[in-house]
């Protein structure tokens, strides 16, 4: 108990000094098999190959180490009684370079993937990420992976996504040795997209105030873990990193995580961008159908409505006709049998009077 308040006080003197940290070891509190324990006493210190600017995970901070995975160290060295070191000085394409090499035993914060599994025995996951596009904040034509087919993609240069990207033939790649410059050349119009991961991405975009940036998650893509590394003649050393994994409780993993991820998840207005244009055009369309037929039956009814009123004038003027020729035909009527009842009237009087036969004769015709 004694040993470990000792360390623990020994580690805040150093980061009050703000001097280089190694990440220091107190008692041993895991039951380790024989064959571990000789493994730690021959081996008290490993040597580290890090990314010094792999934000928040691992970077270099005025030469200490520190990100969740120099915090997941700490712990582990109280546990094991294994004092972990870092080689400074080296970009991370060198310091990855060195390990492959085998100069470097250990890499503490890199993704597995096919290839490298070709070299390295990796830890279990001890935390996970989630890998973005970044693209500027007018781009709406990228959404996902596929979207990238043809372009020219930032990326950093011997990351994960270096390698998961080779896995699209189709996409160029364009190699950058910091994710912050190539997070900056996007931010700057020379590149059109950038793959890294959301919590890096993310820290340095608010740290460098990149404000015209955006993030677009895979929609098809798991979560990818972040592992401890090491070269295949270190088995023994995973094995000790596991066991020591297993016992850091989620307590703790919430204190590491709340202490450098501010921001979990972005949302992708991508997609909803998309959807909404699309709704937006149908709806166009819909409105543009739906006026033309209002304004064509409009037309119609209107002429229809004219033809009617139409009709009832010809009617009105029908039957106004027909009423002027019956009163027409009424006072001609009347017109003419009163000078014909006259003449016949006067006729049947001549009749009677002396008359000659030729006379009558006339009379008779009228």
């Amino acid at each position: 108990m004694k040993k470990t308040i000792l360390c623990i006080l020994l580690l805040l003197c150093f980061l009050l000094q703000g001097k280089q940290m190694p990440i220091m070891a107190s008692t041993t509190s895991l039951n380790f098999t024989t064959e571990e324990a000789l493994f730690i006493e021959e081996h008290p210190v490993i040597e580290l190959a890090v990314d010094p600017s792999f934000v928040p995970f691992e970077f270099m901070d005025q030469g200490v180490y520190k990100g969740i995975a120099a915090d997941y160290l700490r712990l582990i060295s109280l546990r094991t009684g294994i004092t972990f070191q870092v080689r400074e000085g080296l970009t991370w394409p060198e310091a990855y370079e060195l390990a492959l090499a085998g100069e470097l035993p250990m890499l503490p914060a890199i993704s597995k993937t096919e290839e490298r599994e070709e070299h390295f025995l990796f830890s279990k996951p001890y935390y996970y990420f989630k890998r973005v596009i970044v693209t500027s904040d007018t781009e709406l034509s990228i959404g996902d992976v596929k979207d990238l087919e043809g372009l020219v993609v930032a990326v950093q240069r011997g990351s994960s996504h270096h390698s998961y990207l080779m896995g699209f033939p189709k996409i160029n790649l364009s190699l950058y040795d910091s994710v912050e410059s190539a997070l900056t050349a996007v931010a700057n119009g020379r590149e059109r997209a950038f793959v890294g991961n959301l919590a890096t991405t993310n820290h340095l975009i608010r740290t460098t105030a990149l404000t015209n940036l955006k993030f677009t998650a895979f929609a098809s893509e798991m979560e990818e873990g972040i592992h401890f590394a090491v070269g295949k003649e270190w088995s023994m050393l995973i094995s000790i990193l596991n066991r020591a994994l297993d016992t850091i409780t989620e307590e703790e993993r919430i204190d590491i995580a709340s202490r450098w991820i501010q921001v979990e998840t972005v949302r992708d207005n991508g997609p909803l961008v998309r959807v909404l244009m699309i709704l937006a055009g149908t709806l166009g369309v819909i409105i543009s159908v739906s006026f033309y037929w209002i304004l064509k039956l409009r037309r119609e009814a209107a002429i229809r409505l004219a033809a009617q009123e139409a009709l009832e004038v010809a009617k009105k003027e029908a039957e106004e006709a027909n009423e002027f020729k019956s009163s027409f035909m009424a006072r001609m009527s009347h017109e003419v049998r009163t000078p014909l009842n006259a003449i016949m009237g006067m006729s049947y009087l001549l009749k009677k009077t002396q008359v000659s036969l030729t006379q009558r004769t006339y009379i008779d015709r009228i």
